[in-house]
């Protein structure tokens, strides 16, 4: 079935947070990509189902169905080669409010937790908004690569109760090897660390690169580990607030399932687990589809930049659809660099202070768009050779 990813779909009036709220976010009407969701229609099985269930004219409360789980079991056995069993999974309607979740099922008031800096600005509101301390590790950047920095981990863990981590990474786009899962998970292992896995993005990797589960590392793993996932990214539905947390262990799964319980979590949406059984179980193809876009997308973000602005160094990510551009080069302040964007520019990417202070002089740049705001948007970063 061919998909039309090119067509541009007008999203405004639609309570879309992407392009309703630029007003209040950037104080203008910018060209949005900073959030990161798709500026692609769904897959079509996604609408025929919730079209059909809305012909039913009750909706009460509802339940988890078993063929929820049953297919999202069979989507990550079969695109990522992890064997799930039922009792392991728990419903939360998201993964930011998992992390906190976690937070409060693993730590303390005043516990440290560790972060890989720069990292999406909600790990650091689910510790210091409970209470908590963040200790950040800085991913080094190798020849435009970012890898975890083993040595200073090595020094920091002893004094942590708990890791979240993201993988595939947000915002430099990493897809993790297994040697450096590995190590990781030996370091929480030898120290009783909790491990976090966000793997919210997992599905959206480029040809040359492997998503690995971090839980599917080694059969030691599941003592410390929790997994998050979802549909949200993978088919465009982050609206719908459906999420799940694969906790393997007994011990762990009951400390989580404990905090669930006294937050009042109950997760039985109806039309996102209509949606989301109808994206593991029909949406393949199109995903297929959108990564061969995205793909293209991604290539032709850094050929563009390579041409018209090389001195913006841009991060080439192995996963995820958001792009981590260095205007460094400019010899920009944040702040100088910040009012063109907005100002010059008529940009609204995401800042990227917000993950960390390793962003200074960083955006990051969504491309899951059609290709002409794309060109559009690298068309007005090239205002900035005015400057």
């Amino acid at each position: 079935m061919a998909y039309d990813f090119d067509t541009i779909i007008e999203r405004q009036h639609t309570w879309s947070y992407k392009w309703d709220a630029r007003q209040e976010l950037f104080g203008k009407d910018v060209l949005p990509l900073w959030v990161a969701d798709m500026d692609f229609a769904v897959a079509p099985p996604i609408i025929h189902a919730l079209q059909k269930r809305l012909e039913h004219p009750i909706f009460g409360y509802s339940i988890r169905p078993t063929t929820y789980n049953q297919a999202m079991i069979e989507w990550y056995q079969k695109r990522h080669d992890w064997t799930m069993e039922p009792e392991w999974i728990l419903e939360t309607p998201g993964v930011v409010p998992a992390l906190y979740y976690a937070v409060q099922a693993f730590t303390k008031p005043g516990d440290k937790v560790l972060l890989f800096s720069p990292i999406y600005r909600p790990f650091y509101h689910a510790v210091e908004q409970n209470g908590r301390i963040v200790v950040a590790s800085s991913l080094v950047k190798k020849n435009s690569r970012y890898t975890l920095d083993f040595a200073d981990l090595k020094a920091k863990i002893g004094n942590v109760k708990l890791i979240l981590f993201c993988s595939p990474h947000n915002p430099v786009g990493r897809v993790w090897e297994a040697n450096e899962l590995e190590a990781l998970i030996a370091l929480c292992l030898q120290h009783d660390v909790i491990l976090l896995s966000d793997e919210i993005h997992c599905d959206i990797v480029y040809p040359g690169f492997h998503h690995i589960p971090t839980a599917s590392i080694s059969a030691q793993s599941q003592r410390i580990m929790l997994t998050c996932i979802s549909p949200s990214k993978t088919f465009n539905i982050p609206s719908m607030q459906n999420a799940t947390v694969v906790v393997q262990d007994p011990k762990l799964r009951a400390a989580f399932a404990k905090i669930l319980q006294q937050n009042a979590v109950q997760c039985t949406n109806i039309l996102s687990l209509i949606a989301g059984e109808a994206a593991y179980r029909h949406g393949a193809e199109w995903l297929d589809a959108v990564l061969v876009y995205l793909g293209q997308n991604r290539v032709y973000l850094q050929q563009y930049l390579n041409q018209y602005l090389p001195q913006i160094q841009c991060t080439e990510p192995e996963g995820t659809f958001l792009a981590w551009l260095d205007f460094s080069k400019f010899g920009l302040t944040h702040a100088q660099l910040k009012q063109f964007l907005i100002e010059k520019a008529n940009l609204g990417l995401e800042d990227g202070l917000k993950f960390g202070i390793e962003g200074n002089c960083f955006y990051r740049l969504n491309f899951a768009c059609p290709k002409r705001l794309l060109t559009e948007a690298l068309d007005r970063l090239c205002r900035i050779r005015e400057i």
